[in-house]
């Protein structure tokens, strides 16, 4: 039975043909459209993306390395290998800073490290008295309390006795088989963010600026910290005077610092020239290209004209390549 509205005499009900039309579904966005949205919004060109980031909590390897791949990040991010060897070594430092306290703090001694153990003593300090003393009448006591051992052939760990610190040890020696910590994570995606050109924007905390051509990787990278629990701030940086007179001056440092840095580790390596590898130099080699091609991003993106500092990164690797050659020779 069909309902009809006494004011216009139209169905209030839609008839069985009428119910039959399909609608039509939204258009789904996609990364790329929401992108251009946002940049849409604002004037000026896009000059790149203030990028920072809360890391908390510890996510499985297998479950961090799918998902970089399954973003096409997994070659930019570079996850630490990390082996029974290096978790162990973690777990002892993480277990001795668990059992601190205001006055009694547990330390762990390296005693021996051969190709078959590690071997490390567990040492607690206490506040002591003392018959005299000019300054106070209190002193630091030190005892080894127990030890233990990992075994570099079984991957196992042994002890001499049951011992809280231990029993610390093995438990985080076990989780850290198999998780990345938050600094771990850090790590793998701020090569990502040095391989995309960008700069450090703070001494110390995390915010880094990465340049527009990168842009989607940026958004690749928050899409994989939401997937893994993790929270991120991106705040488009467009083109005004200020901004640009401030990103040029820090990547002008950028380059100029990372270049003595280089300069600075090739010295030492000139001293200990027989022990140096010579894959080590050409690896440096390979530094002074991505200078190189970062400082030809930057000049491009800003205006800026980095020449000088170009010839000082190509005069520094042409000096590297004659000492290779000599090496070879």
């Amino acid at each position: 039975m069909e309902i009809i509205s006494k004011s216009s005499g139209r169905a209030l009900c839609p008839t069985k043909n009428e119910a039959k039309v399909p609608r039509r579904k939204a258009k789904k966005m996609t990364r790329d459209d929401a992108l251009a949205a946002v940049l849409a919004q604002n004037e000026g060109r896009h000059l790149g993306d203030l990028c920072g980031w809360s890391l908390s909590g510890t996510i499985n390897q297998e479950e961090a390395r799918r998902i970089a791949d399954e973003l096409g990040l997994g070659d930019d991010f570079q996850f630490p290998k990390l082996s029974p060897n290096s978790a162990y070594r973690r777990a002892v430092r993480k277990a001795v800073q668990s059992g601190a306290r205001d006055e009694e703090r547990y330390e762990a001694v390296k005693v021996e490290d051969t190709a078959d153990k590690i071997v490390h003593s567990i040492v607690r300090k206490d506040v002591i008295s003392k018959f005299s003393g000019t300054i106070s009448l209190k002193d630091a006591g030190f005892q080894t309390e127990a030890q233990v051992a990992f075994n570099k052939r079984t991957q196992s760990l042994d002890m001499d006795k049951p011992h809280h610190i231990v029993e610390q040890v093995k438990y985080f020696y076990q989780e850290l088989c198999v998780v990345f910590k938050p600094d771990d994570v850090r790590v793998a995606f701020q090569r990502a963010f040095n391989k995309w050109g960008g700069i450090r924007m703070l001494d110390s905390g995390g915010l880094w600026w990465v340049p527009a051509p990168y842009a989607e990787r940026v958004r690749l990278w928050k899409e994989f910290m939401e997937r893994t629990r993790n929270s991120t701030l991106i705040l488009p940086v467009f083109d005004t005077q200020e901004t640009v007179e401030g990103l040029r001056r820090m990547t002008e440092e950028t380059i100029e610092g990372q270049l003595e840095k280089i300069k600075t580790q090739l010295l030492g390596f000139a001293d200990r020239e027989d022990t140096t590898r010579t894959s080590t130099l050409e690896a440096r080699v390979q530094r002074f290209d991505e200078l190189r091609d970062k400082a030809e991003l930057y000049e491009r993106l800003l205006g800026h004209n980095m020449a000088s500092l170009k010839q000082q990164v190509a005069a520094a690797q042409r000096s590297l390549v004659e000492s290779l050659r000599k090496i070879g020779a």
